[in-house]
């Protein structure tokens, strides 16, 4: 199971912007140019930023799982990142972040003993990169 990140990013994707990057690089595109570099890296310090904000919404989630008994967390240990050249100009690249969504239910929040992963979910999000920098 996969979403969309940011609604923008789907509605991008949706309308056709994005879409050209779900197929294969088209040959004229060089794979290293220059470009294609400061746009990797530039994706590399998004995607940190992004996990820090899933980060922030799991401690959130921790602290109100006091309520509820379960939160949703982040592994960034399975963190993947891809960049794909669109062939578009408004959008010349994308980039997909995937990662583990685990939903957790603990026993005793208070204590926080007693907790374990009910479920996994891999995500995929989808970010264009406009305008020189990333839209979600």
């Amino acid at each position: 199971m996969t979403r969309l990140g940011g609604s923008i990013a789907g509605a991008l994707l949706l309308v056709g912007l994005c879409a050209p990057a779900l197929a294969e690089p088209p040959a004229s595109i060089p794979r290293q140019d220059a470009a294609q570099q400061r746009a990797s890296r530039s994706f590399d310090r998004f995607a940190a930023g992004w996990m820090k904000k899933m980060k922030k919404a799991e401690a959130s989630g921790r602290k109100r799982a006091l309520a509820n008994h379960s939160y949703r967390a982040f592994s960034d240990n399975s963190m993947q990142m891809q960049l794909r050249p669109t062939g578009s100009s408004k959008a010349p690249y994308v980039g997909l972040l995937r990662y583990q969504e685990q939903q957790i239910r603990c026993e005793d929040p208070k204590a926080r003993r007693g907790c374990k992963v009910v479920s996994t979910t891999p995500v995929t999000e989808i970010f264009c990169f406009q305008d020189g920098h990333w839209v979600y």
